[in-house]
């Protein structure tokens, strides 16, 4: 449960705002760089199966409250002083992943559900560090302030990083994902938009319009054939391209989903009319 505030209205460590199809889920916890603790991970994962199951959300923002960070990682102060809670999490995560493939629903912190077809952007600035630089790269894409700073330092404290090592050598050069994980140094975001991890770099002042512009502009497509594209694209990631038939098998029930929906006869019927689609989701 989360503990109410002085007017009893409840606190939660994830915000959110929905501004037309979009959905802005915001890391409220600007006192700690938006370290993530248990609560934060929780109420994070369900607000984005929640926004998966809205029909009226067609693209989902990820942002950091204040300029100081997107987010700094795993809150290791409050894990030194509430050990109790952590273990706690800690201990019910393990439990779901006896079950196959239950890690996918028992995430660390900064993992994202599997199987959200919807688009997640980023939007970093400053500190994007250790979790939080693996929730980054859990989303789709990345609109990041020139001055932010990813970075993977777990190994100069004495352990590995988590999804970070399968997520970051599918983003950027192996080479350059080996020099992130192992030395645990920090780039900046116009480094980061150089590599081709960051879709767009740009002045800190400038980050929330660019955000919003780029989620907008996800958000004129059709979104059925959004979320089509986005499934195919991961779901065929690993599949061989010497052997066509097993990619056309997985393409094929995607695609007949969509040219059966409402979007599709609008967005054709908007072609011949010569005039932009209405697209409404369905």
């Amino acid at each position: 449960m989360t503990e109410p505030n002085e007017r009893g209205a409840p606190v939660t460590d994830i915000q959110r705002k929905a501004e037309g199809h979009v959905l802005w889920l915001t890391i409220d916890r600007p006192e700690v760089m938006n370290a993530i603790r248990p609560r934060t991970q929780t109420e994070l994962v369900s607000a984005v199966r929640e926004a998966d199951g809205d029909d009226d959300v067609w693209v989902i923002v990820v942002q950091g409250a204040g300029d100081r960070a997107f987010c700094a990682g795993w809150d290791l102060k409050e894990e030194a002083t509430a050990a109790a809670d952590f273990a706690s999490y800690e201990d019910r995560r393990r439990a779901g992943r006896r079950d196959p493939f239950g890690h996918l629903s028992n995430m660390n912190s900064g993992d994202l559900p599997q199987g959200v077809w919807k688009p997640i952007v980023a939007s970093v600035r400053g500190y994007c560090l250790g979790g939080g630089f693996e929730l980054a790269l859990n989303c789709d894409f990345i609109v990041a302030a020139e001055d932010a700073s990813f970075g993977l330092p777990e190994v100069t404290r004495g352990w590995p990083a988590g999804s970070s090592h399968f997520t970051l050598p599918r983003k950027v050069p192996q080479n350059l994902a080996m020099e992130m994980l192992l030395l645990g140094q920090s780039i900046d975001g116009r480094r980061a938009y150089e590599i081709g991890l960051a879709n767009r770099a740009v002045v800190a002042t400038e980050l929330s319009g660019a955000t919003a512009e780029f989620a907008d502009r996800l958000a004129r497509n059709a979104p059925l054939a959004v979320q089509a594209a986005k499934e195919l694209a991961v779901r065929g990631m690993d599949m061989p391209l010497n052997y066509p038939p097993l990619a056309w098998h997985l393409y094929d029930p995607v695609k007949r989903r969509v040219d059966a929906s409402a979007d599709r006869a609008e967005g054709i019927a908007a072609y011949a009319e010569k005039r932009p689609p209405r697209f409404t989701g369905r």
